[in-house]
C-alpha cells in the first residue's frame, strides 16, 4: 500500500489523504490463527496511517453471535477480531439498519451509527434514511424520526411477545 499511493502521489503531486480497506480478514498476515494476523494487521494498519498521514477506514465485522444487520452494535466487544483493534484503532463506528429483514422490507430504509469509540471526541448515535438500492444515506426529517421509532416499538412488542410465548 505504501508503494501504491506513494506511486501514485508522485505520478499526480496529489496527497492521499484517505484509505479505504474492505474489509480487515482481506489481509493476510504471517500466522495461521485469524485472531493473531488481525492483531497483527491492526497494528500494522495503525503504523501506517501515521507514517503516511493518511486517514485509514478498515471495514470489519461482527461475529455472527452479534446477530442479523438489524441488530445494534453498542460495544468494541462485537467486532470480530482480537482486543487489539480497540487498542489500534482510534474510533471504531457500528452500523445497522433497524428495519433489516425478509418479511417487512418497507422498513428497511433506516441506518443507524453508533460511535462505540471515539478518542477524537465524545461517543454518539446517529439515526438516517439509507437507500440501498442507490447507496444514499441522509438525515431523517420529523416523519422518519417518527416512523423509526414506531419501528422500534413495533420491534420491542413483538420481541416482548416471543420472550412471553417461550414461557
Amino acid at each position: 500500500m505504501r508503494d501504491i499511493i506513494t506511486s501514485h502521489q508522485d505520478a499526480t503531486g496529489d496527497k492521499v489523504k484517505l484509505v479505504l480497506i474492505d474489509y480487515l480478514e482481506c489481509i493476510s498476515g504471517p500466522y495461521s490463527d485469524p485472531t493473531a494476523n488481525s492483531a497483527r494487521v491492526a497494528g500494522e494498519l495503525r503504523d501506517f496511517a501515521t507514517e503516511m498521514a493518511v486517514c485509514g477506514v478498515t471495514l470489519v465485522q461482527p461475529p455472527k453471535s452479534a446477530g442479523d444487520a438489524s441488530n445494534a452494535l453498542t460495544s468494541m466487544r462485537q467486532i470480530k477480531g482480537s482486543s487489539m483493534l480497540e487498542q489500534s484503532f482510534r474510533v471504531v463506528l457500528g452500523i445497522y439498519r433497524e428495519g433489516f429483514g425478509p418479511h417487512h422490507t418497507d422498513d428497511d430504509k433506516f441506518m443507524t451509527i453508533n460511535a462505540l469509540k471515539n478518542t477524537m471526541g465524545p461517543l454518539f448515535s446517529i439515526d438516517q434514511y439509507w437507500r440501498g438500492q442507490k447507496g444514499e444515506i441522509f438525515p431523517l426529517d420529523e416523519d422518519g424520526e417518527i416512523q423509526l421509532q414506531d419501528l422500534r416499538k413495533r420491534k420491542a412488542n413483538e420481541k416482548a411477545s416471543k420472550d412471553s410465548d417461550s414461557w
